[in-house]
């Protein structure tokens, strides 16, 4: 099917404000899940510092498998939009490509609308690595899962002996006995001395 030239123009601009509402949604969906994790991080730092109960071996091997699959989660996540990403970015560069905006003269004489580095999927134009949205998620959320695990391990919480002979619970009884019976020693010595009545 053969089209003119006004209606294809008119067919590969509504795909591609399509691809860029897409790339943008892509974005959002991603920063979404971040605010989602550094909710969950947190309240897991708030809980392994503030909180401060000791927690046994079993308990933090919990905790630490449960940020590793949150952290894994989130990975996996991430990749899969980074993906469609990719997949938006190459069909965006074809369309701009039949537009011509990558070639000098075509719209603006003896330079082209977009730089030709601007056609490479893998890397955003003249940042690298560091400056990719995806990229920098992923760094992300290996540093946070790292340190939420490496307080789990070494933060305040961990202050209780890795021994099998540690208490499995904290009780503040026996120091309440204590100090009830401290103090009804020193009430009594002090009625025998008789300086109270």
């Amino acid at each position: 099917m053969q089209m003119a030239t006004p209606e294809k123009l008119h067919v590969i601009m509504g795909l591609l404000q399509e691809r860029y509402k897409a790339a943008h949604r892509m974005r959002e969906r991603s920063d979404r899940f971040l605010v989602l994790a550094l909710g969950w991080a947190v309240g897991g730092i708030w809980f392994l510092t503030v909180h401060g109960a000791p927690l046994s071996v079993l308990q933090r091997v919990a905790l630490t498998a449960v940020v590793l699959a949150f952290g894994a989660m989130l990975y996996l996540l991430q990749a899969a939009l980074n993906r469609g990403f990719t997949n938006n970015r190459n069909v965006m560069i074809t369309l701009e490509k039949a537009l011509g905006a990558y070639e000098p003269d075509t719209f603006i004489g003896g330079a082209s609308l977009y730089p030709g580095d601007y056609a490479r999927v893998k890397r955003p134009p003249r940042a690298g690595a560091w400056a990719h949205h995806f990229f920098i998620t992923h760094i992300w959320t290996v540093v946070v899962s790292s340190a939420l695990i490496a307080l789990i391990w070494v933060g305040p919480c961990a202050a209780r002996p890795l021994t099998r002979d540690a208490p499995s619970e904290v009780s503040l009884e026996p120091r309440v006995e204590q100090s009830v019976e401290s103090n009804a020693v020193s009430n009594k010595k002090e009625n025998e001395d008789g300086e109270l009545p």
